[in-house]
């Protein structure tokens, strides 16, 4: 349940989230698929986690010192942040895994960027939704109601449209250069497309089954006495703390000599983006609704393809705008008709 917190603040956070969903997007594609530059992937996500888990030990320490205030909770009776952290560390081991799988899709999710707009990357990420919903079905058994599943079909073919409305135009196709720029091709191969479209529906499909198997743990957690209560920035330090050592390891077997080898000002931005999108997403579990969180997805994908074509990543044409919109709508949708079974299950109709 979201902490009551001021419009200004809420707004903050959500416009924040939007830009920095969309502004790491469109800035990774720039690096990855336009400049093409040769830097180590493991680096720059690794030191992303290195800043989000300073500021989680930091936040975390802040709410522990909020309780204890609140709690009247005498100075000799507080846990000391080191033991703390402690006892974060040895209830992380199942974190670990969801650490992994998030590990897999940040890898796939740059390998993907190289082929397909950040366009159609943002659109079809949107479909994490639709992977949520599956794994939802399948390991928390819940029900999906029909009407979901038509939202969810919605979504899908227009993420298929926008999908296929920016397939690349080959020159053979084609009687002009100028006519392949109002086509919006993106300068690869239809193949080589269809791998980056494939590519990002399986770091779609590794995200939705990371955030559900996510959720179980935690479920099993909270119906086990015998475990330790964690907040959300102790669970940030667990995911922050495995994702480090992870990339370290996979840091070791890069071919890249130094660690900032090939950086660049936009590398350092999408390292820092990255940081600032894990930290906002907890905030957002403090802070926001699960509706506003909606609509600042919602805004990204649509500033995104803004972004995207302002900072001449690929034209936007008509049907990739409306394809944006007809996504964002049927997010929307679907989240009101999750309001609604709630409602309906509180009053017990």
């Amino acid at each position: 349940m979201a902490l009551q917190v001021s419009h200004t603040f809420m707004f903050c956070i959500l416009g924040g989230l939007a830009i920095v969903d969309s502004g790491m997007n469109v800035a990774r594609r720039l690096v990855i698929g336009v400049q093409k530059l040769s830097f180590s992937t493991n680096s720059v996500l690794l030191m992303s986690e290195l800043l989000k888990l300073v500021f989680s030990v930091v936040a975390s320490n802040h709410q522990r010192s909020k309780i204890f205030e609140q709690e009247a909770v005498l100075l000799k009776h507080r846990t000391p942040l080191a033991q703390h952290l402690r006892t974060v560390v040895v209830g992380s081991m199942k974190m670990g895994q969801v650490a992994f799988l998030y590990l897999i899709a940040s890898l796939v999710s740059y390998l993907s960027l190289k082929f397909v707009p950040s366009t159609v990357f943002a659109a079809i990420s949107q479909l994490k939704v639709l992977t949520t919903a599956l794994f939802t079905l399948l390991l928390m058994k819940r029900r999906i109601s029909m009407r979901k599943w038509r939202i969810l079909t919605l979504l899908m073919l227009s993420v298929l449209t926008l999908t296929l409305s920016n397939v690349p135009v080959t020159a053979s196709k084609c009687a002009s250069t100028s006519e392949i720029e109002n086509k919006g091709a993106v300068g690869h191969s239809t193949s080589l497309y269809g791998v980056g479209v494939v590519l990002c529906a399986l770091q779609t499909f590794l995200t939705g089954f990371a955030s559900v198997y996510m959720e179980l743990i935690l479920k099993t957690e909270s119906e086990d006495s015998r475990t330790d209560s964690f907040n959300v920035w102790d669970r940030n330090i667990q995911l922050a703390l495995w994702s480090t050592v992870m990339y370290s390891f996979l840091f070791c077997f890069d071919r890249q000599r130094g660690f900032f080898v090939g950086w660049n000002t936009l590398v350092f931005l999408i390292t820092v983006l990255q940081a600032c999108g894990g930290i906002l997403v907890a905030m957002c579990v403090l802070y926001v609704s699960s509706i506003a969180k909606t609509l600042a997805v919602c805004a990204s994908l649509v500033l995104t393809a803004l972004m995207s074509e302002t900072l001449g990543d690929t034209k936007i044409n008509e049907l990739t705008l409306l394809s944006c919109f007809m996504v964002a709508l049927n997010i929307l949708s679907y989240q009101d008709e999750s309001k609604l079974e709630s409602e309906a299950l509180d009053t017990g109709t």
